[in-house]
């Protein structure tokens, strides 16, 4: 994924870019950065972590192995841990749950969905970057760090994890109260211009 985003840049003519990665975007991002530090001025991390000490199979491949209906469901929890038995009862609740069951079922009919899907499973096999966050030092970028409180794949804790494993710049955080995504900032380079 690292060599699609260089593959792009070099496409559309920029040598450097901004660069923000939601969940494995995330990650994608973390190692682009890495991999090539003078190609990312900055870079956002949303709902994302550093991976698991060792690797191992990442947390949705069992979803692969479930009926659409039973994947779905538990897409939908996972998206919102708040999302309990009640809410699917309700009105809300069952619409979301119909309409996503629809669209999953439409788009599993599309060619190469499948073998897509199992590809980016494959991708995250083994992802593990808990060790190799101090090169991140090298980074000449600002750095933002978000995570969602009721995420249910990446817990603030994890998000923390890969906020303290990286060493560069003047760390600074914020924790933000209330059912407002959790912020965390490092800031790696000077302050940006005042609006």
């Amino acid at each position: 994924f690292v060599c699609d985003a260089l593959d792009l840049l070099q496409a559309v003519g920029w040598e450097s870019c901004h660069v923000f990665g939601c969940s494995f975007g995330g990650c994608v991002g973390l190692l682009l950065a890495m991999q090539h530090p003078g190609v990312v001025r900055s870079l956002c991390v949303v709902c994302a972590h550093a991976g698991v000490p060792g690797g191992g199979e990442s947390p949705l491949a069992p979803l692969d192995r479930l009926s659409v209906e039973a994947r779905v469901r538990r897409m939908v929890e996972l998206a919102d841990t708040r999302r309990d038995q009640a809410w699917f009862n309700s009105a809300q609740g069952a619409g979301l749950l119909a309409f996503a069951i629809r669209a999953e079922s439409e788009v599993c009919s599309e060619v190469g969905y499948l073998e897509g899907r199992a590809w980016g499973f494959e991708a995250r096999k083994d992802y593990d970057m808990t060790s190799g966050l101090a090169q991140l030092a090298h980074v000449p970028a600002d750095v933002l760090v978000l995570a969602a409180r009721f995420d249910g794949l990446i817990s603030v804790e994890e998000a923390w994890r890969l906020f303290d494993g990286v060493t560069w710049g003047t760390a600074s955080h914020h924790r933000q109260p209330g059912p407002v995504p959790t912020c965390l900032a490092l800031p790696a380079g000077p302050a940006p211009p005042a609006c």
